[in-house]
C-alpha cells in the first residue's frame, strides 16, 4: 500500500462511486507460512506461528486506517488457502490430518488478534469481511471438522469485530460425504445457519454451462431465501461477460460469455 497505488486508488473509488457501487479491498499478509522461506516457522511450531502472525496485526491495523482514509467501503481479511495456516492454526495438534478425534481446548485464532486490531483502526461502522476456504490447503483437510472445532475457530472472530464471512467451497455447494451438491450442507449455509451472520458463498456458482450455472443457483436459492446466504461472489464470470447479472435478470443467461484462460492476458 504505497502511497503512489493509494492515489490510483482513490481515482477507481470515485469512479465506482459515482456509478453507485460500493468497493472493498481484500487484505493479506505477503508472506505466508505455507509459501516457506523467509516467511518465518513452519506451521508445525503453532506457538512461534502464532506469535509471528500476532506481530503482524500492528501492520494490519495500520493498512486498514489507510482503506477507509481514502474512502473504501469496508475490508476483507483473507484468512483462506495459503493464509489458513497462518490465521486460523489449531492446537494442540496444530493442521496435521492425524490430528486428534477431539480436543479438549482451542486457542484462539491469530485472525481475531487481527480483526480486533483493524476495528480499532477503523471504528465500528465500517464493515469487516473474512474470507475462509472449506479446505486447508496445506494439508488438504476441512477447515473444521465439526461444529465445536467451526465455533472455536469463528466465534472469536465475531467477537472481535467481524461483520461478515466469505466462504469459498470447491463448488460454491459442497456437501462432506461424497453427498450430492445441495445449498443445504453447503459451508456457506452451515456457517451462516450457525453464526446468524450474513455470509458470502463463494467457488464455482457460475460455469461456462448455462444450464448448470441455474441449475446451481437454484439449489442455493432456498438458503437465500433463509437468509443463511447473503450474497453470492462471482470472480470469472463477471471478467468473461460484466453485463453477466444484467442477463440473469432478463432470463438471457445462456447469452452470457463464457470464460477462458486468455481473457486474463487481454485484461494484464
Amino acid at each position: 500500500f504505497r502511497d503512489e497505488a493509494l492515489r490510483d486508488w482513490e481515482k477507481i473509488i470515485s469512479a465506482a462511486h459515482a456509478a453507485g457501487v460500493a468497493v472493498i479491498p481484500q487484505l493479506w499478509h505477503g508472506r505466508p507460512t505455507e509459501e516457506g522461506g523467509a516467511a518465518g516457522p513452519a506451521p508445525d511450531r503453532p506457538e512461534a506461528a502464532r506469535r509471528r502472525a500476532s506481530s503482524w496485526a500492528e501492520e494490519y491495523a495500520r493498512a486498514a486506517g489507510r482503506i477507509r482514509q481514502i474512502g473504501f467501503d469496508g475490508l476483507e481479511l483473507h484468512g483462506g488457502g495459503k493464509h489458513t495456516a497462518d490465521l486460523f492454526s489449531l492446537a494442540p495438534g496444530e493442521d496435521k490430518p492425524e490430528r486428534p478425534a477431539r480436543r479438549d481446548r482451542y486457542e484462539r485464532p491469530a485472525a481475531a488478534d487481527i480483526i480486533e486490531a483493524a476495528r480499532s483502526a477503523v471504528g465500528p461502522d465500517f464493515p469487516i469481511i473474512v474470507r475462509i476456504s472449506e479446505q486447508r490447503r496445506l494439508t488438504q483437510t476441512p477447515f473444521a471438522r465439526d461444529e465445536a472445532e467451526l465455533l472455536a475457530l469463528l466465534r472469536p472472530c465475531v467477537e472481535a469485530g467481524a461483520d461478515m464471512f466469505h466462504l469459498e467451497a470447491t463448488d460454491g455447494l459442497s456437501r462432506r460425504n461424497g453427498e450430492a451438491p445441495s445449498a443445504e450442507g453447503s459451508f456457506a449455509a452451515r456457517v451462516g445457519g450457525l453464526l446468524r451472520l450474513p455470509v458470502i458463498a463463494a467457488g464455482q456458482i457460475a460455469v461456462a454451462d448455462a444450464a448448470e450455472t441455474a441449475k446451481r443457483l437454484r439449489l442455493l436459492a432456498p438458503a437465500a431465501a433463509r437468509g443463511d446466504i447473503a450474497l453470492l461472489a462471482l470472480g470469472r464470470a463477471l471478467l468473461a461477460d460484466p453485463d453477466w447479472v444484467n442477463k440473469l435478470r432478463a432470463g438471457r443467461l445462456d447469452t452470457a460469455v463464457g470464460y477462458e484462460e486468455k481473457m486474463l492476458e487481454r485484461l494484464f
